[in-house]
């Protein structure tokens, strides 16, 4: 059965249904906006909706808080198949500051990840 997980800053939830389960896991509210932005369903309906980058940060917060530097690209392009080219376009910008300030070893190693890229993709075009 497939199962959709959303960030909240309420309590963990799931909920079954016929078409699958939806799980509602909690994370600071220091770590829940930025990054995402509200969609506007009609004038009084909305949700949240994380960028690629912030929907990163999530599932290593959230699943796997525990990765260290060696490990995370592996674990991004085999395990979790994130196209690799595709990684490397994205811009992490819109969360540099979660990056930073964020206590977990994967999104430590994630941020070096990215600094690293970003000084590969600076020499590459300065």
């Amino acid at each position: 059965m497939r199962a959709v997980t959303s960030v909240t800053t309420g309590r963990n939830k799931r909920y079954r249904t016929p078409i699958g389960d939806f799980d509602y896991a909690y994370m600071s509210s220091c770590f829940f906006s930025p990054g995402a932005e509200y969609v506007q369903i009609d004038a009084s309906r909305g949700y949240m909706m994380a960028s690629p980058e912030k929907a990163i940060f999530d599932i290593l917060y959230l699943r796997y808080p525990d990765l260290g530097y060696s490990e995370i690209e592996a674990h991004l392009f085999e395990n979790m198949r994130i196209d690799e080219s595709d990684f490397y376009r994205l811009n992490f910008s819109n969360i540099h500051q979660l990056l930073d300030s964020c206590p977990r070893r994967s999104i430590s190693s994630l941020g070096k990840l990215v600094a690293r890229k970003n000084v590969a993709k600076k020499a590459h075009n300065g």
